[in-house]
């Protein structure tokens, strides 16, 4: 290769490069399978039975669902164990049941890991969450890189986000930069590890479904920042992230937000995509007997302190958002 010809290699390849990289995960030589096979809450051969399997043994790398499933949850499938995991759902369904309660917070969902776990999530429906839909908590002692792979994947009306990756404390949830003291973080902690998120045809269609009952009181903040994909990075490390042939459609607030703040950089890559509709949010009150209505965009790139945001887009639609179409900002 001349030197001519090695300068013309484009940004987006090396994204691309980058990322495949990064998601190859390897399998223990002794890996074990748990399988779902009904749909029942919990009990043998439930999905809540099978990750408490992979919880307690090491072993355990994929849980593999009976095609066609229909599970129904009370309150959130929580995995806390540190192997790398894959869930394969055969075009299963995981939703609330009627008994599920509405969540205060968007740090829970119908799936949630918190143990620092490599996760592989595909041919997967979660609907109608009583929180977020999935949740990858990455926990304060995380290094390295934290990698999550959603492949034919499809998240709607959960309550708040649809998926929820967080590693930033922050001080408040906010809209547009504007924190609100009346909020609370559910997951408090940031680490030095890089995010990586990777996600393929997939869609994200109409999260943000407040439950009625939500106080929806506050001034602008919170609770109306919910969105169809949130990636969120503080301290050290990237945010990086892909995708390819996803529909974010009719979230409450962006279709797709990153949000980095600390040390690190946004390395974004998508394509084939299409955010459209998002951003109606709600009214909700100015404290001073009005109402404020922030709205928000189709797809959101935020970047605060040291270090940059390289993005690409190809061959992929923002139209009809409330706000911006595509919002790319750096602040220092």
């Amino acid at each position: 290769m001349t030197a001519s010809q090695r300068t013309t290699i484009g940004i987006g390849t090396v994204l691309a490069l980058v990322v495949a990289l990064l998601v190859v995960v390897a399998s223990p030589a002794n890996a074990a399978t748990a399988t779902v096979t009904n749909g029942n809450d919990s009990g043998a051969g439930s999905f809540r039975d099978a990750v408490d399997q992979a919880n307690g043994d090491p072993t355990i790398d994929t849980i593999r669902f009976d095609p066609g499933l229909n599970v129904k949850l009370d309150d959130a499938v929580v995995y806390e164990g540190a192997q790398s995991l894959k869930i394969d759902g055969r075009g299963s369904t995981v939703r609330s049941s009627a008994a599920a309660m509405p969540a205060t917070d968007w740090g829970t969902g119908l799936f949630v890991s918190n143990g620092g776990a490599d996760l592989e999530l595909k041919r997967l429906r979660f609907l109608d969450s009583f929180g977020s839909g999935v949740v990858v908590l990455v926990p304060g002692t995380q290094t390295g890189t934290q990698t999550t792979v959603v492949n034919d994947v499809d998240i709607r009306r959960a309550q708040f986000h649809g998926l929820f990756v967080d590693d930033q404390a922050s001080t408040g949830f906010n809209t547009d930069g504007e924190p609100h003291p009346g909020c609370t973080d559910p997951h408090f902690v940031e680490s030095s590890a890089t995010v990586n998120v990777d996600i393929r045809n997939s869609a994200f269609i109409d999260n943000g479904m407040l439950d009625p009952g939500f106080d929806t009181s506050l001034a602008t903040g919170c609770p109306q920042d919910f969105d169809g994909v949130r990636i969120d990075e503080g301290a050290a490390g990237d945010l990086i992230a892909s995708m390819n042939n996803v529909d974010a459609t009719r979230n409450l607030a962006d279709g797709t937000e990153y949000d980095e703040k600390g040390e690190g950089s946004v390395l974004a890559d998508t394509r084939n995509s299409t955010f459209d509709r998002n951003g109606e949010t709600v009214p909700i009150s100015d404290g001073a007997g009005g109402t404020v209505e922030d709205l928000d965009d189709g797809f959101d790139i935020d970047e605060e302190g040291p270090g940059g945001i390289v993005a690409t887009i190809h061959n992929s639609t923002a139209n009809s958002n409330f706000d911006e179409g595509f919002d790319i900002d750096a602040d220092g």
